[in-house]
């Protein structure tokens, strides 16, 4: 489980995880129904859509946004510590040195996509000129 082992190598996940959940070296965090972490996923974990759901979808402008939504974990810590993902700091000293004022920035830019993407699922307002061009600093059309 290379992908979970990131999750407990990972200091920055730890700590959003909280070691709540033991690791398994067989199963990773994998449990009967999915996993089992309900904080401090990988940020793969987030963007991973399957196929048959991005298949299945309506329109280019869903699958688009499923995307942006999958997106925005990753998005979130990039480029926070040293030019890099904030899970990739190992070290307690290295999670200090992380950019607070990117991360705030980056963390604003999700918020006003993630409202984008909740009008457009739950509420059905279409992805216009102004909409587009939140989600487009998450992910390029």
């Amino acid at each position: 489980m290379d992908i979970c082992r990131e999750a407990f190598e990972s200091p920055f996940l730890l700590a959003v995880h909280g070691e709540k959940q033991t690791f398994d070296k067989k199963s990773g965090y994998l449990g009967c129904t999915g996993c089992k972490l309900t904080t401090g996923r990988p940020p793969l974990c987030h963007a991973f859509v399957c196929d048959l759901i991005v298949r299945n979808q309506p329109s280019d402008d869903h699958r688009y946004a499923l995307d942006c939504l999958g997106d925005l974990v990753g998005f979130i810590q990039s480029k926070v510590w040293q030019k890099r993902q904030l899970i990739e700091a190992m070290t307690e000293a290295d999670l200090l040195k992380s950019d607070k004022a990117i991360y705030d920035a980056r963390l604003a830019t999700a918020e006003a996509a993630f409202t984008v993407l909740d009008a457009f699922f739950t509420r059905h307002s279409p992805l216009g000129f102004r909409e587009l061009g939140i989600l487009s600093r998450i992910r390029k059309p």
